[in-house]
């Protein structure tokens, strides 16, 4: 609970929202709760093959410096989602009006998920072939 009442204070300061939390512009806060964690699931589910594979395919001289801007690239992503979303709402306001951005929210994903759904669909990263040391007595 203490997470969701950080997130809605960082959300006020930052102006995201109109002024008024996410949570509160999205409606209900039980359904939005469980769309959050399917969201979430979602998310970890694309993630963290990913996260894997990025791990594995440098060489060990590598892994430091990959380590180093797979973090830079996730919070670039967290800010530019940020963003999409401030844009995104303010669109919504000025097609829609003053109460664009919480009548129709689900616009937003709509938008991202017809930006993104080409790259999950067509792009496939390559296999890494390791050659992993194998006992004597084998």
């Amino acid at each position: 609970m203490a997470c969701q009442s950080e997130l809605q204070s960082f959300v006020l300061m930052s102006g995201l929202g109109g002024g008024r939390s996410l949570f509160e512009a999205a409606g209900d806060r039980r359904l939005q709760t469980g769309r959050d964690s399917h969201q979430g699931s979602g998310a970890g589910i694309f993630v963290v093959p990913v996260q894997v594979y990025l791990q594995q395919a440098p060489s060990d001289d590598m892994k430091g410096c990959l380590l180093g801007v797979q973090n830079l690239v996730s919070w670039l992503g967290i800010f530019l989602s940020a963003v999409y979303i401030g844009v995104g709402g303010a669109l919504l306001k000025f097609f829609f009006g003053a109460t664009g951005d919480t009548q129709y929210p689900w616009l937003i994903f709509v938008s991202l998920a017809a930006c993104i759904l080409p790259i999950c669909l067509f792009y496939r990263l390559p296999q890494v072939k390791r050659d992993f040391p194998t006992t004597e007595g084998d």
